[in-house]
């Protein structure tokens, strides 16, 4: 989603106000939890991020035996829902539902944050949702070397739309251009849904984002898929390769989606909150919700969390000196 500045001066003016949730009394370690957790979702209902954090709410609520309530506070490609977190008590009574997108890209997209991102820290990675590589369906085209071969002999002249302005099909996009020693123009839309019917009416070239929105348009012949950016291949395509087996063997850029709280939160606390939903992206039914979704369950520790968001802000911020990532209008 692309902010205008007036736009932008709302996220800040709505980050400076109290938080709407309750503010409880600092948690007691041995006790938590003892009252209500919020689970932040910064964005509105019925996306990724709200379907990852009803279940988290959900799980939270029958293994710890607190009521976990999802609280949407959607604007400003999430910065309006982050910045309540970042600003709330450390006990581990607000959780946040995060992404790359929000956790890492944000903070190129706007470098002005109305917030401290250091004020977030790492809970636990939910899942990976892989990007796929996507044409229209008349382009001469059958492998990722054949678009880059022919994105080459038309230098400038190829277009590759993305939801937004930062997102990850932006960057998937600029990434890919960059590693095949290519030019191509970037178109931006707001969302997904245009941008995909725009590549099948012919009036981009390619994309890639995310499969769970291309999958129908794939099976159904409207669009050519030609490779999935993960580092494993998807079920839901898998007899589509990687990027890597395309001969792009440094490409890695899938949607990662995560738990964040606040800074100062005590250890134990964070540790519960990983084990429980450990427990959980370990549940077979959950397991297979979410692979329905083309999802595919993470876990690990927070330093794993921690390592991965560097990982990926390291890959943004070396291509942010070379395209701009930045919100100006």
């Amino acid at each position: 989603m692309k902010m205008n500045r007036r736009q932008f001066s709302a996220a800040v003016a709505l980050c400076g106000l109290a938080m709407t949730a309750p503010k409880f009394a600092q948690a007691n370690d041995d006790k938590w939890p003892s009252q209500p957790i919020q689970v932040m979702v910064p964005f509105p209902a019925g996306g990724t991020t709200d379907i990852l954090g009803r279940m988290v709410a959900q799980q939270l609520t029958q293994r710890l035996g607190a009521q976990a309530i999802v609280n949407n506070v959607p604007g400003a490609t999430g910065i309006i829902g982050m910045g309540q977190v970042a600003r709330a008590k450390p006990d581990g009574y607000n959780l946040l539902i995060a992404s790359i997108g929000t956790v890492v890209t944000n903070q190129f997209t706007y470098p002005n944050l109305p917030y401290d991102p250091k004020n977030l820290i790492p809970v636990i990675k939910l899942a990976d949702i892989p990007n796929v590589v996507m044409v229209r369906p008349d382009l001469p085209v059958n492998t990722v070397q054949d678009l880059a071969e022919l994105l080459r002999k038309n230098p400038g002249k190829m277009k590759f739309g993305s939801p937004g302005l930062g997102a990850s099909g932006h960057i998937s996009g600029e990434l890919f251009v960059q590693q095949a020693h290519a030019k191509a123009i970037h178109v931006p839309y707001r969302g997904a849904a245009p941008m995909l019917v725009d590549l099948m009416g012919g009036r981009v070239d390619f994309v890639i984002d995310q499969i769970s929105g291309g999958i129908e348009f794939i099976k159904s012949g409207k669009l050519k898929a030609l490779a999935v950016t993960s580092r494993n291949r998807s079920p839901l395509l898998p007899n589509l390769p990687t990027m890597m087996e395309s001969g792009f063997p440094n490409y890695e850029m899938a949607p990662w989606y995560c738990v964040y709280t606040t800074k100062g939160t005590p250890r134990p606390v964070v540790e519960k909150i990983n084990e429980t939903l450990n427990a959980m992206l370990h549940d077979p039914d959950v397991i297979a919700k979410l692979s329905a979704l083309g999802v595919a369950p993470a876990g690990g520790t927070p330093e794993d969390l921690g390592r991965q968001a560097d990982r990926d802000y390291a890959v943004i911020e070396r291509l942010s000196k070379t395209i701009n990532l930045r919100a100006t209008n």
